[in-house]
């Protein structure tokens, strides 16, 4: 198996932009919860808030009768710590001869290390399946079996595994895949999203996770209703703790909006520190989505929620299909805020809320979703445009090598010119089999574009000067590759005007390339021309009259 294992140099290669989204408690969110890894201080019941939405979304996706079993979250430093360096040493008490470099990637196998262990970050979940019951379903080995204990069984696609242990795995995996969750492949139960790891299998240019501690309460302590902590943002450019990020993983009353509206509230627009704003998560339902994947929708509505009144002017909300698990981000432009619905969509347009809403219907589906009591907070528009938000991912391979995986391809440019009674002008190679041609030729000059080739080919093979101004371009020309054309070529045909019998009597060849110019009517140029370069001739001249095409595909 080809696994990239949590101590490969690029793991820990990966940047963290800290963004200062919450540690919560699942427990106060309706997962199931298995207590076999509970602590004190219920440090395991712990995730980021924008996991805890995706384990919410993840618990969606599987079938009637099935359920995700919560486990282990969050894991704090010391404690990973501890856990890495025992199973090291078990190692090395059973394999004597290894280097320190040796156990260090084999311990890594089974317990992250420290340094950017998921479970520190409160990225990472523990999981597995149970029925509706709360019996845990087969899945091939028990949670946390080591790779020696479970003779390889542990890793996520262990060939041995029997039909309903890979069919289980099966449902997990896309559920979890789907959620926006990360597999570790030598562990089927163990899932992650924006740590190091993650952001590395996705190719994201940084983490937005990164460890954490966290003060708790007096052991054997657990308030159910705390406020969740917030990891002090770093110097990344994100607001300060008091600030947070948001989801809809949280308590019904603060995600009651339907996921289907958008546009803006006056607010102070969020520091300028650094380029890396506050994400905000929101969760809709497909046809919101889609709306807003179309550039429809371009207004969320949501109730005035304490979570809700901290997103600020320019920072970054990213949409989640509830039904694909697709995503997509926009930046706040304006934020708005109303006492009412009512009041709202008196002053909001409504297309931009939901572009498929009858008239007068939205009124009664917005307090259809929300009781009055939640609208007594009032509510929010938040308005975003087309702009992206999140910094692209980095493309797969350098300009250079993309370069050497696509087929090579010439360029040239030329000029149609003709006499005062609009007869083409074409002077004769003396090169290959002699063909006419127009001034210009191949892009071989560094820094040119087709045009200045034109150009200046134009003069080496005339002594004119033609083209002056912007000449209009008649016809692109492309003509595939064959067997007296190695590579593809691309030609660019403008148009050089009409010369008087002046000009053409100025007109002094290069031995060099031609020998012979001339001027004829079409039906004699057709008469001295194979078919290829009459068809690209006839396409140029019908082209200048407005009759013919812009673009003309040749085989040689």
């Amino acid at each position: 198996m080809n696994l990239v294992l949590m101590s490969d140099p690029r793991v820990a290669a990966i940047p963290v932009r800290e963004c200062g989204e919450p540690l919560v408690d699942v427990r106060d969110h309706d997962v199931r919860v298995d207590p076999r890894k509970q602590d004190p201080q219920g440090a395991f019941a712990h995730v980021r808030e924008g996991v805890l939405a995706r384990l919410v979304h993840a618990r969606s996706l599987l079938p009637a009768g099935t359920d995700l079993l919560f486990i282990e979250g969050y894991r704090p430093p010391a404690l990973q710590r501890r856990c890495f360096t025992a199973y090291r040493d078990e190692l090395a008490a059973a394999q004597p001869d290894w280097t320190p470099e040796q156990l260090h990637e084999a311990a890594s196998r089974y317990v992250s290390p420290p340094e950017i262990a998921p479970h520190s970050a409160g990225a990472a979940v523990d999981v597995t399946l149970v029925d509706q019951d709360g019996h845990e379903l087969d899945l091939g080995s028990r949670v946390n079996a080591s790779p020696e204990e479970s003779d390889g069984a542990c890793f996520t696609h262990a060939p041995d595994l029997g039909d309903q242990a890979r069919h289980h795995r099966t449902l997990l995996l896309d559920a979890m895949d789907s959620a926006g969750f990360t597999n570790y492949g030598t562990e089927f139960w163990h899932f992650s999203a924006a740590d190091r790891y993650d952001a590395l299998m996705r190719q994201a240019p940084y983490a937005r996770y990164g460890p954490i501690e966290l003060p708790w309460p007096a052991a054997g302590t657990r308030p159910l209703h705390r406020a969740p902590f917030r990891p002090e943002a770093r110097k990344t450019g994100h607001r300060s703790a008091d600030t947070p990020t948001t989801t809809d993983a949280q308590p019904r009353t603060e995600a009651c909006m339907p996921d289907h509206t958008q546009q803006a509230i006056p607010a102070v627009p969020s520091p300028s520190a650094g380029d890396v704003p506050p994400e905000h998560h929101m969760h809709l339902i497909a046809r919101s989505y889609r709306q807003v994947e179309a550039g429809r929708k371009t207004i969320e509505v949501r109730v005035a929620t304490s979570s809700r009144r901290a997103i600020s002017i320019g920072d970054t909300v990213v949409f989640h299909d509830r039904e694909t698990g697709r995503e997509l981000d926009v930046a706040v432009q304006r934020i708005t805020s109303y006492p009412s619905f009512e009041d709202l969509l008196r002053s909001e347009d409504t297309t931009r809320i939901d572009p498929d809403a009858r008239p007068g219907e939205l009124l009664a589906c917005l307090r259809g979703i929300c009781p009055p009591d939640k609208e007594a907070l009032g509510v929010l528009a938040f308005a975003y445009d087309h702009r992206a938000a999140r910094p692209g991912r980095p493309m797969p391979m350098t300009a250079e090598a993309y370069a050497r995986t696509v087929p090579h391809h010439t360029v040239y440019g030329c000029l149609y010119i003709r006499d005062e009674h609009d007869r083409p002008v074409q002077l004769r190679s003396v090169y290959g089999p002699r063909p006419w041609q127009f001034p210009g030729g191949n892009l071989d000059a560094p820094g040119e574009d087709p045009l200045e080739t034109a150009r200046r080919k134009a003069v080496e093979e005339t002594c004119l000067g033609l083209g002056p101004g912007s000449p209009a371009l008649l016809l692109t020309h492309f003509l595939h590759a064959g067997p007296s054309l190695p590579l593809n070529k691309v030609g660019f045909i403008f148009d050089g005007g009409q010369l008087t019998a002046d000009q053409l009597d100025q007109i002094r060849l290069d031995p060099a390339e031609h020998d012979m110019w001339a001027v004829h009517d079409l039906a004699t140029w057709k008469e001295l021309m194979p078919p290829l370069a009459c068809a690209r001739l006839d396409a140029v001249e019908r082209a200048r009259r407005g009759e013919g095409p812009a673009y003309l595909i040749a085989h040689s």
